[in-house]
C-alpha cells in the first residue's frame, strides 16, 4: 500500500472521528431551528366569573378565528351516565365526532333529544352502552332521559379546534394559538340564558399572552 493511499485512509478516519463527535454533542445539546416563516404562537389566560364574582367552573370558552376558519379534526368520545345524571354535564367535541353513550347505572335510560343539530333517540340497557352516534353539525345539543325527566346534559359540537373548560378557579389557558383576530366565546350550562354565549373581539400577538377577564 503506498502512502498517498495512506493518507487518503487517514484523512478519511479523521473525518470520520469528527463527524461521528459532532453527532455526539448534538445528541447531548439539542438544538431546535424554527424557520424564519413561522410566525412564533399566542396564548390566551382567562378568568371567569359569575354573577356573584365567584370562580365560574366548568365554562366552555372558545376561539373563533376571523377570517378563514380553522379546521377541527373530528374526535372520537365518551359520555357516561351514572347515579341518574350526565358525566361530565358539558361534553365539547369538534364537529364530525363520535360519541358513546354508557349507561353505568343498575336501571335503563332512555336518552333523547330535540335539538336542530342532532336530534336522536337512544335506549341504554342497565350496566351497558349503546352504538356511537355522529355528531356532524355544529350548535348546542340538549340531552334528556325519558325515564328520568330531571336529567339534562349537554354536547356542544364545535366548529373551531380553539376551546376548553374552565378548572374549579374559574380559570383556563389555551396555548399554542396562531396569531390574528378571534371572537373569545363563553357558555356555562348553569346560567339563566346559557342558549345566549358572551362573545369578545380579541387581537393575540405572536410570542405574547394576553389574560381576559369574563363576567357572567
Amino acid at each position: 500500500m503506498g502512502h498517498t493511499t495512506v493518507a487518503r485512509l487517514g484523512w478519511i478516519v479523521a473525518v470520520c472521528t469528527a463527524s461521528l463527535a459532532l453527532a455526539a454533542c448534538a445528541q447531548v445539546t439539542p438544538v431546535s431551528v424554527v424557520p424564519a416563516s413561522t410566525p412564533a404562537s399566542a396564548a390566551i389566560a382567562v378568568y371567569a366569573t359569575g354573577a356573584d364574582d365567584a370562580p365560574l367552573r366548568d365554562a366552555l370558552i372558545y376561539l373563533h378565528p376571523l377570517g378563514a376558519p380553522a379546521p377541527a379534526p373530528p374526535a372520537r368520545a365518551t359520555l357516561d351516565v351514572m347515579a341518574r345524571q350526565f358525566e361530565p354535564l358539558v361534553l365539547p367535541v369538534p364537529a364530525g365526532s363520535t360519541v358513546t353513550f354508557h349507561n353505568l347505572d343498575d336501571v335503563d335510560h332512555d336518552l333523547y333529544s330535540f335539538s336542530e343539530p342532532r336530534p336522536f333517540s337512544l335506549h341504554l340497557p342497565a350496566n351497558g352502552g349503546g352504538a356511537p352516534l355522529l355528531f356532524a353539525h355544529p350548535g348546542l345539543v340538549t340531552l334528556g332521559c325519558k325515564v328520568h325527566n330531571w336529567m339534562v346534559g349537554y354536547i356542544y359540537v364545535m366548529d373551531t379546534p380553539y376551546y376548553g373548560k374552565t378548572d374549579d378557579h374559574g380559570y383556563l389557558r389555551l396555548a399554542g394559538l396562531p396569531p390574528g383576530r378571534y371572537t373569545l366565546g363563553l357558555w356555562q350550562a348553569r346560567a339563566p340564558d346559557h342558549d345566549d354565549p358572551r362573545l369578545r373581539a380579541v387581537t393575540l400577538a405572536a410570542g405574547s399572552e394576553q389574560a381576559v377577564l369574563l363576567h357572567l
